[in-house]
């Protein structure tokens, strides 16, 4: 709700349904491969995450970290596929598989 709240305090009074809601800076689709390397590696290095555990932070780790944070919430695997546009059997495969086994995982004694 307060995402959504954010998202129409900003949207320009002549904005279409359809219109993007992120643009370009001269206004159009933001490119994936221009965004990483203007911001994200630029945002990403001053707050010391390029890295982490050996592993190269990228936007998509956004993704997958939402998702897992929605499968532990409760969410349904239906429910979160259709907020990522995926099928409920990737979720189920890819997070809620590896959620299970860490749960399985032994405990230090």
């Amino acid at each position: 709700m307060r995402l959504q709240q954010l998202l129409q305090s900003i949207k320009p009074d002549d904005c279409l349904p359809e219109d993007l809601v992120f643009r370009a800076p001269k206004g159009g689709i933001i490119s994936e491969k221009n965004f990483h390397q203007r911001a994200w590696l630029t945002v990403t290095a001053a707050l010391g995450l390029n890295e982490k555990d050996g592993v190269t932070m990228t936007p998509y780790n956004c993704r997958d970290t939402f998702i897992t944070l929605q499968a532990l919430a409760g969410h349904s695997s239906t429910t979160i596929a259709r907020w990522v546009g995926n099928s409920s059997k990737v979720i189920e495969d890819r997070y809620l598989d590896r959620l299970k086994m860490d749960k399985l995982r032994p405990t230090d004694v």
